[in-house]
């Protein structure tokens, strides 16, 4: 790789789109609550269940409702280190943290994108 950003993730987002709210506590049942994620059309886009551990089920709602933002955030980040890295490093030929942060967050972006 010649540069970082021949490797940077740049197709267009097929998931709802965000910002995406978590709602705490939906009955499920009369047994059963779980909490839902909406995305901001106010459908659904995840349901979490109820978990044995206190405060789990909403910690990861919480998560799932932030992934949106976390996404753009980390696509932002990744942008503005390549810029950083072409500053403070123009001969770099890979092998330093730069690229070692880069294609975590690479490999982390690719993730939440289709096949």
């Amino acid at each position: 790789m010649d540069t970082l950003s021949d490797s940077t993730p740049k197709s267009k987002a097929q998931h709802t789109p965000g910002p995406w709210t978590h709602c705490r506590g939906v009955k499920q049942t009369d047994f059963q609550e779980h909490d839902t994620v909406q995305g901001s059309d106010e459908w659904d886009v995840a349901h979490v269940e109820e978990r044995t551990k206190d405060g789990e089920q909403h910690a990861n709602a919480r998560l799932i409702a932030a992934a949106p933002e976390l996404l753009e955030a980390l696509k932002l980040t990744l942008s503005e280190m390549e810029a950083m890295h072409a500053l403070h490093h123009p001969r770099c030929e890979g092998g330093c943290s730069y690229f070692e942060a880069h294609e975590a967050a690479c490999a982390a972006i690719a993730a939440s994108e289709p096949v």
